[in-house]
């Protein structure tokens, strides 16, 4: 699929992604590295309670794996 495709989805919002976000990750990829290299979803995860966060960038995800105490999910 192409960064055109209908299935694509860029909600940022949207937990757990659709299945177009699944299908054709890079617009929603490309959204994040862009607008929100560390997102956190505004609802905490469905079972767990923890805070969800998508770490999209190199020194998003550096940050996350040297803060440990910061992300526990």
């Amino acid at each position: 699929m192409s960064i055109n495709s209908p299935f694509a989805s860029t909600d940022l919002t949207a937990w757990p992604p659709s299945h177009g976000a699944l299908a054709d990750p890079v617009p929603l990829y490309d959204r994040l590295r862009s607008e929100a290299p560390m997102y956190r979803y505004p609802e905490p995860h469905p079972v767990t309670g923890a805070p969800i966060f998508f770490a999209s960038s190199w020194e998003a995800a550096s940050y996350v794996l040297t803060h440990p105490d910061e992300f526990e999910s």
